[in-house]
Formats: C-alpha cells, sequence, structure tokens
C-alpha cells in the first residue's frame, strides 16, 4: 500500500471497498497523541471523532474516495480558554 500510496504513512487503512463505482479506502491517524498549539501540552483524550473526505481521485483509471477519520483530542490544561485551541487534530 505504501508504494501505491505513499502521501498515507502516517494513517492506517481500515478497510477497501471496491465496487463497480469506484474504490472506497477508509483510514485513521496512527497518532496516538496531539500536541495544544497554544500550551504544547499532550493529550491522548480524545474529545471526538468525525470522517473526513480528502479525495476523489482515480485509482487504476477507477474513481475513489478517501474517507479519514480525524480525531479531536481535549487540550490538558485548564488555562487555555476557548474551544479551538482545546480540540487538537490528530
Amino acid at each position: 500500500m505504501r508504494v501505491l500510496l505513499p502521501h498515507l504513512t502516517g494513517v492506517a487503512i481500515d478497510s477497501i471497498d471496491v465496487t463497480a463505482g469506484g474504490i472506497r479506502l477508509r483510514a485513521s491517524p496512527l497518532a496516538q497523541f496531539a500536541s495544544c498549539p497554544a500550551c504544547e501540552g499532550v493529550s491522548r483524550r480524545i474529545h471526538s471523532r468525525y470522517d473526513r473526505i480528502l479525495a476523489d481521485a482515480s485509482i487504476g483509471n477507477r474513481p475513489s474516495r478517501l474517507m479519514l477519520r480525524m480525531r479531536w483530542f481535549s487540550c490538558p490544561s485548564s488555562a487555555v480558554d476557548g474551544p479551538s485551541p482545546s480540540r487538537l487534530m490528530g
């Protein structure tokens, strides 16, 4: 897989579905933690998850979709105000 899609080295391929309509890859990040950009604290506590479509390109002349499961980590510091620094993508 790394030869075919070298830009996906930081993710795990969870599933590959091949249908008459094309190819769908589901992936999730390998990182188990993220650093807060405001306080630089490291968090392993996941706040929430959502799916994001990163690419609609063809693989082997077949339409494809890359669906990445994103995670928001909670900031470990109570000193950081506001919702955006307290949520970290990883």
